[in-house]
């Protein structure tokens, strides 16, 4: 499965990514906590993040960038966090992960 990922201004897209190849199911298996935010994302369906929801996954998305990754995997990390980012520093915004 794969997701596309949108940055929100309540239903203007402000910036898209997409994740190739199930990067992000595989990678919920790597994170601590049972509770992990990407082990909740819907694959056929919508998942929305707010700011305070962003702060957590900002924390998982460090720690995947610790793991051994290709540059599609690293790119794809370092722009999702520059999103979640945007997220947390504002109440408008929210992230999407859309399953395909």
């Amino acid at each position: 499965m794969d997701y596309l990922v949108h940055l929100l201004d309540h239903d203007a897209i402000l910036d898209e990514i997409r994740e190739g190849d199930g990067w992000l199911e595989s990678w919920a298996f790597h994170l601590p906590s049972e509770n992990a935010r990407l082990g909740e994302l819907d694959p056929s369906g919508e998942t929305l993040f707010n700011r305070i929801q962003s702060l957590r996954l900002l924390e998982e998305v460090a720690a995947l960038l610790t793991l051994p990754l290709s540059n599609p995997q690293q790119a794809f990390l370092l722009r999702l966090s520059e999103m979640l980012e945007r997220c947390r520093d504002s109440d408008d915004l929210m992230v999407r992960f859309r399953g395909r």
